[in-house]
């Protein structure tokens, strides 16, 4: 498509003939056209919305998690690997492709639920403060806020501090 803004001839292509069949780059032509009536340069809103998603993907949980992993030297290789494992095992398979910012904390507490039934509260405490310990997304503003707050005491607790807490007798002395 080829047009013209601020006196200066540009052209845009809507697609390859097979991919974007007429009909579609007519549609794609006209809507084109709209923005440039209300005076918009297409090819710099077309570097814009790719910069947009290329900040989407950015975002995403799984990204974030990679990049607070990768800062953590002061963790030994086998403490790391194992955090790596855990996140990869519970938590990217059910939350991984989302952004922080789209997951709440119902959604997040669910993801970590699945670890419970099978007997594993101290795994799940332990993925769930793997998780909300990524204050990486807030300080570079991939998330509004810390999710941490919300889901303070929301899972099983250990079975060894239930037993603690029903017999006080048992503390030491």
């Amino acid at each position: 498509m080829r047009y013209k803004i601020h006196n200066k001839e540009k052209s845009l292509s809507l697609g390859v003939y097979p991919v974007v069949e007429l009909k579609q780059a007519r549609q794609l032509a006209q809507a084109e056209r709209v923005k440039l009536a209300n005076n918009i340069d297409l090819s710099i809103d077309r570097k814009i919305n790719k910069q947009k998603s290329r900040e989407a993907t950015d975002k995403s949980s799984r990204i974030i998690a990679l990049e607070w992993h990768a800062k953590q030297h002061t963790w030994t290789e086998t403490h790391a690997k194992s955090v790596f494992r855990k996140l990869e095992a519970d938590v990217f398979s059910y939350i991984g492709v989302y952004t922080l910012s789209q997951i709440e904390a119902p959604q997040l507490l669910n993801t970590i639920r699945f670890i419970e039934p099978l007997g594993y509260y101290d795994l799940a405490h332990r993925v769930l403060g793997f998780v909300v310990k990524f204050p990486i997304c807030v300080s570079t503003g991939r998330c509004s806020r810390d999710r941490n707050p919300d889901l303070r005491g929301a899972l099983t607790l250990h079975k060894e501090k239930i037993k603690l807490r029903l017999n006080p007798r048992s503390y030491p002395s």
